[in-house]
């Protein structure tokens, strides 16, 4: 059973995306792209690769919870993005929420996947 509040998670993210939209009008480029721009990788991009391999979906990470906004830190600094560091306890503390470790459960075999 999921333990996520979600009532109070998905007040805590309006009032992230709020922060992030207040600070993408100071800038050139907004942070949410509602359309394709040229000069910049995006979802729209049209890709030059048309086959996906389970690589695409696969990455290495050092990520975790303890080191999670450090990490973040140290990307927004690199990409000149300063502005947004304010923003870090926020989004660690969502990221926290939103962690859960899946606990087995006996009553379904671990062996389902292998059905379908």
């Amino acid at each position: 059973m999921n333990s996520i509040n979600k009532k109070n998670s998905s007040k805590k993210l309006y009032l992230l995306f709020d922060e992030i939209q207040k600070i993408s009008k100071n800038r050139e480029l907004n942070y949410f792209d509602l359309k394709p721009i040229k000069e910049r990788t995006s979802y729209y991009s049209d890709k030059k690769v048309s086959e996906i391999s389970p690589e695409s979906f696969e990455m290495e990470s050092s990520f975790t919870l303890d080191n999670f906004g450090s990490l973040l830190e140290k990307h927004w600094k690199n990409d000149g993005s300063d502005e947004l560091l304010k923003l870090i306890p926020m989004i660690s503390d969502i990221a926290k929420e939103f962690y859960n470790v899946e606990k087995q459960n006996t009553d379904v075999s671990p062996f389902i996947y292998v059905m379908f």
